[in-house]
């Protein structure tokens, strides 16, 4: 099973070059990655074009396409993969060097096309607490878009995501619940790794927005 791994980013440069690195480490290898930059204006984007020329990795692409949300990034990223199945990764989130491999033996083993990914949202610094709290809201292990690994086919019949800033994940991930049988692997769980410039309102807002 090949596998098109999408990673969205904006203003990420604390972040990008650790979430290359997870991916390099994966010990399933039949992927592609795409990270797509939404309009960054940190050295992001740069520092990721740098790791790429250097580790020499055809695999990896580091595509702008003038998007402004993770939303649109995604369905650019979709648009570009060249894979059947399809998988999401944000910059920021922990994930071990297991994580491809155990959603892909999971589809296998319970032979169905769409896998959700599932995060636990917990956060030590005050500022992410406030800030998680509001979003998903703290200490819950929860469904979302990275970490799911799905049949590129099924993306067709659930259509893009909206291009909104916030709240098209919950959208999504409603309608391909009301539209396929889908799997839940608790045992691949996804964390924050709590290294945010939450200490700086600036940077945080140029992040979020």
């Amino acid at each position: 099973m090949n596998v098109s791994i999408i990673i969205p980013y904006k203003n990420e440069e604390k972040n990008i070059i650790y979430t290359a690195k997870k991916i390099l480490e994966q010990n399933y290898k039949k992927y592609e990655v795409i990270f797509i930059n939404s309009n960054s204006n940190d050295s992001s984007f740069k520092l990721l074009d740098n790791f790429i020329y250097k580790k020499k990795l055809k695999n990896f692409r580091n595509i702008s396409k003038n998007t402004l949300y993770p939303s649109d990034s995604k369905n650019e990223g979709i648009k570009l993969s060249k894979y059947e199945y399809i998988s999401f990764m944000d910059c920021g989130l922990k994930f071990d060097k297991n994580w491809l491999d155990k959603q892909v033996k999971f589809l296998k083993k319970n032979k169905q096309n769409i896998v959700l990914g599932n995060l636990f949202s917990s956060a030590s610094q005050s500022f992410d607490k406030a800030v998680i709290s509001q979003t998903w809201g703290l200490n819950r292990l929860i469904n979302v878009i990275p970490g799911t690994l799905i049949k590129k086919n099924l993306l067709k019949k659930t259509g893009n995501f909206k291009v909104l800033r916030a709240g098209y994940d919950r959208i999504w991930i409603l309608n391909v619940r009301q539209k396929f049988k889908v799997l839940d692997n608790k045992e691949n769980i996804l964390k924050y790794r709590d290294k945010s410039d939450s200490n700086n309102l600036i940077k945080l807002f140029n992040k979020i927005y």
